[in-house]
């Protein structure tokens, strides 16, 4: 079994490689972590969404719904950096908190008709999805020891973290 006796990441990748010589996929930049990559596109759904008449005028539920967005990227972003397991992890449940911030923010919306149910349904679905990858990111991460050489992460294709549970 791949990765049984394996303490973090890293060793985890060398151990596939030498005994099955799998391939690869590092994560070098925050950029790289489909979490991120989710939130990106979340970020970029509320902006296009609270560019009508309604929230043009509604300017302090328009900043708090951005704000919140853009959190749950910079989150990820900040503490991809930090250098340890259990800082990632606090850094990611905030990303996950951000986007409970969205949607909450996004009933408001739609009570006050600023979108639509349409809107509010697809952005409210990426938003849970979001939360489910970063979730499942967590929990992988839990699964680590600490790693001495946080910036070589990397996971094997077939060990990624799983979203459907």
């Amino acid at each position: 079994m791949i990765g049984a006796s394996v303490s973090c990441a890293w060793c985890l990748v060398r151990s596939a490689r030498k005994q099955v010589g799998k391939v690869a996929v590092g994560i070098k930049r925050f950029e790289d972590i489909e979490g991120w990559q989710m939130t990106r596109e979340l970020t970029r759904m509320v902006c296009r969404a609270t560019k009508n008449d309604g929230f043009k005028r509604d300017f302090e539920l328009r900043d708090q719904i951005w704000a919140a967005a853009g959190s749950s990227m910079h989150s990820i972003a900040e503490g991809s950096n930090d250098g340890s397991h259990a800082e990632f992890v606090k850094f990611l449940s905030y990303a996950q908190r951000s986007c409970s911030k969205v949607q909450s923010r996004l009933c408001i919306a739609l009570d006050e008709t600023y979108i639509t149910q349409q809107e509010f349904s697809t952005i409210y679905e990426q938003t849970a999805a979001t939360k489910r990858k970063i979730g499942a990111f967590i929990k992988y991460i839990k699964r680590q020891k600490e790693c001495l050489m946080w910036d070589s992460w990397c996971f094997v294709e077939q060990l990624t973290y799983r979203t459907d549970h």
